[in-house]
């Protein structure tokens, strides 16, 4: 299969599409056929590799091919999965084990993995785990800037901390992208649903670009959704 495959730390060229083995899914995964995904931050600090990521994750990227969220079909189930089958529509995320910028991608079954919604495409199902506008959410998901501003800073201050004792040998430190829950993907179908939840999508690329997608995230000035657009090798020829 082909995937976005970065094997240093640097700008955006050193995201390379290259041919990799597919990966053969466990008893209780999903394999699916990823139709589109996203550039979100964590990819472009995993990727970028500052002085601290390189210190906590290793002087090569701990994840070789990023990517967190995903939309697709699935493709092959393994013999303990009961949720989904074979040409299932889905959506969810990889969480902190990445590797959705690529043309397959296994999934738990009672992972962060659901049936897409109708009323969505892929490119917009593959955008609303990291990248959903929750201006609109009810209480639980409501931030005011004060707020965001408050947990920014108890983030840095973390990180810093952490790095410090991970150093210092006296405790073991672990950063990455936060684990998704169940519960939270149950919420986000709700507001899907209900019609109060809906990704924006500000530029799109093909998995061949992935590099200018991320060279456009690097930006600063990127509005709404970085979506990657990823299409299976027998998609590429006309029929």
């Amino acid at each position: 299969m082909r995937a976005a495959v970065t094997t240093r730390y640097g700008r955006p060229e050193v995201v390379e599409v290259r041919e990799v083995p597919t990966p053969t899914p466990a008893d209780n995964e999903v394999l699916v056929r990823v139709r589109a995904s996203s550039v979100c931050f964590g990819d472009r600090i995993l990727r970028s590799g500052p002085l601290l990521i390189r210190l906590l994750s290793g002087f090569r990227p701990r994840h070789s091919i990023l990517g967190v969220d995903l939309a697709g079909t699935v493709e092959t189930v393994g013999p303990g999965v009961t949720r989904f089958a074979p040409g299932d529509a889905v959506y969810g995320a990889r969480g902190n084990k990445f590797a959705a910028h690529a043309e397959f991608a296994c999934v738990a079954d009672d992972g962060f993995l659901a049936r897409k919604p109708a009323t969505m495409t892929f490119e917009e199902a593959g955008t609303v785990f990291v990248g959903a506008q929750l201006a609109r959410a009810e209480a639980r998901w409501t931030l005011s800037a004060r707020r965001l501003f408050r947990g920014t800073l108890g983030i840095a201050r973390a990180l810093v901390t952490g790095g410090v004792v991970h150093l210092r040998g006296r405790a073991r430190f672990v950063t990455g992208a936060a684990d998704p829950k169940q519960a939270d993907l149950v919420f986000l179908q709700e507001l899907i649903d209900a019609g109060k939840l809906r990704t924006v999508i500000g530029r799109r690329y093909g998995l061949d670009e992935i590099a200018e997608a991320h060279r456009y995230a690097d930006t600063g000035h990127k509005i709404g959704n970085v979506a990657v657009l990823i299409r299976d090798q027998t998609e590429h020829s006309s029929p």
